[in-house]
């Protein structure tokens, strides 16, 4: 009756830790720094990434600045349809962003980071497309936390019923 609960839970806390291990592991290896310039933008889940590119080892690479988290506000008003400003990074690396009825993540995009603009990348210099923009990253991704507390409590329901089967 365990067995299910032990079976999902532990894969999942293994991939978690394979994620923690795969982003250290990264973030030991990028120790060289480049300069990236911002040539583009990515859009997509309410989200406006700048898209950088850099030059190491004589070729030239991009990179997409990723962020610990984005927060949306949406503030909708019938007098003032359309957003276009407002958008800032916060000193723990998230992206907040607000939203209206119409939003312009272009404007958005070119107020905060304008084509042209300088950011240091941190790549790997054996794999120099191995890369993070603007700043190393200090915390532990969001899926591998998710992934070990759910298989933590998958296995702490199989060690429950395995206790309370004892006592039936």
């Amino acid at each position: 009756m365990t067995a299910p609960f032990v079976l999902s839970g532990l894969p999942l806390i293994i991939v978690g830790l394979v994620i923690i291990a795969h982003q250290r592991n990264k973030i030991q290896r990028c120790v060289a720094v480049t300069t990236g310039w911002v040539i583009d933008y990515k859009y997509g889940n309410d989200c406006v990434c700048p898209i950088l590119d850099y030059q190491a080892n004589g070729r030239n690479y991009k990179i997409t600045r990723k962020f610990r988290g984005i927060i949306t506000t949406a503030k909708i008003t019938p007098t003032n349809p359309y957003v276009d400003s407002g958008a800032y990074v916060s000193d723990k690396d998230v992206l907040h962003l607000k939203a209206g009825m119409v939003t312009n993540y272009r404007a958005m995009a070119e107020r905060l980071w304008p084509k042209g603009t300088a950011m240091p990348v941190y790549y790997d210099p054996e794999n120099p497309s191995r890369a993070f923009a603007q700043r190393i990253p200090n915390y532990t991704p969001i899926l591998a936390i998710i992934l070990l507390a759910i298989g933590a409590v998958e296995l702490a329901a199989a060690f429950a019923i395995g206790i309370a089967l004892t006592f039936l």
